[in-house]
């Protein structure tokens, strides 16, 4: 029962952030590994599977709302297979503990960029 509720609570988490276009993976595969003990490659095949139909519903509701920028989507869809294609093949070659860093490293990157980016254009603003 108590998976149960956490899986309720990841879900939904997963779902607000997939909804809103911030990538619910981000967020989900993290907390699939501290709060489940999945390992890193099953987290990661839970979030695919789980991404297919969260990025269709928040997809549909943004095409609704007239949010998509279409033509400059095409480039980024190309290259973002290219990369698929490419990521899925080093995944099978490289060590998965390496993975696991690499991803905190990219969390935290993230995390940094988004903070300084956050003050920037709060000083921009005053």
């Amino acid at each position: 029962m108590e998976n149960v509720i956490i899986f309720i609570v990841l879900g939904i988490f997963a779902g607000v952030f997939a909804g809103m276009g911030m990538g619910g993976g981000t967020f989900l595969i993290p907390l699939l590994i501290l709060f489940c003990s999945f390992s890193q490659l099953q987290a990661q095949s839970i979030n695919l599977i789980a991404f297919i139909p969260m990025s269709l519903i928040a997809l549909i509701i943004h095409m609704k709302n007239k949010l998509v920028c279409y033509k400059q989507s095409i480039g980024v869809i190309v290259f973002a297979l290219a990369g698929c294609i490419l990521g899925a093949v080093l995944l099978s070659v490289i060590e998965l503990k390496f993975l696991r860093v690499l991803y905190a490293v990219f969390l935290v990157f993230v995390g940094i960029w988004l903070f300084y980016d956050a003050i920037k254009k709060k000083d921009e603003k005053n």
